[in-house]
């Protein structure tokens, strides 16, 4: 392995407090988008009587398992990230994996915490995790750089379904992903705010949320079927599960 390499972490936690990210705001409240901010791994709440606890999966290793993990390929059965995304977008789309991030190119995760929202008389529980990750590497920001995410959730039906994070379009992108400027300053990053709320204000909660995000290019190639040449690269799994807290 090259000593570059070697030396060049691929993802860095970097904790911040809030900042701007350049991306729509995650609720009416706020006047611009911003990051939640810092590292909370764990929060505990009350619904219906009972005390809950939201926690960020431990994907990160031994050494700070509540970190989010880097990846140079799609890892989790659960989330299938390859095969739901070929068979979502498979007819207009070729995606091939490079093997993870090249050079220098690196994850900066400078928010990744749990949030929990109090129910108001117009709104429900919410709970879920915010993070936000800046790509440091030798990509050109230029270029057509954006993230793909599949995530596995609850369903309304009970159980977990997987999907790609796409806001229902004609392509497989994140929303809030890619090159952006903030105030000025020209970033490739990532923001997910995962919240959920109970399914129609159950009683008894208990989910878990999992999710793999990769940095992509889209190269503006097209293969032998016609199909738009996607390049996956780097990426990162993280995710929340919420449980009761038993006395």
């Amino acid at each position: 392995m090259n000593a570059l390499l070697r030396r060049t972490p691929r993802l860095v936690a970097d904790y911040r407090p809030s900042q701007p990210h350049g991306w729509l705001p995650s609720g009416p409240e706020r006047p611009v988008g911003v990051t939640l901010g810092g590292h909370t791994p764990a929060r505990d709440f009350t619904h219906h009587g009972q005390t809950y606890r939201i926690a960020l999966s431990t994907l990160g290793g031994s050494t700070a398992p509540h970190d989010p993990a880097y990846l140079t390929a799609p890892a989790d059965a659960t989330v299938d990230f390859a095969r739901t995304l070929a068979g979502n977008f498979g007819g207009s789309y070729a995606f091939d994996y490079a093997g993870g991030l090249s050079g220098r190119g690196r994850f900066q995760v400078q928010s990744y915490s749990v949030t929990v929202t109090p129910p108001t008389d117009t709104a429900p529980l919410q709970y879920g995790a915010d993070l936000y990750v800046i790509y440091d590497g030798d990509e050109d920001p230029g270029q057509v750089l954006r993230f793909i995410q599949v995530a596995n959730a609850p369903t309304v039906t009970g159980g977990t379904d997987s999907f790609a994070d796409n806001g229902r379009r004609a392509n497989p992108f994140v929303l809030t992903g890619g090159p952006t400027s903030v105030n000025g300053r020209r970033v490739v990053n990532f923001y997910q705010a995962a919240i959920t709320a109970p399914m129609q204000d159950e009683a008894d909660l208990g989910a878990s949320f999992v999710a793999e995000v990769f940095l992509v290019r889209d190269t503006g190639r097209r293969d032998a079927a016609g199909r738009d040449m996607i390049t996956v690269l780097g990426g990162i799994r993280h995710g929340w599960t919420v449980r009761a807290v038993v006395a």
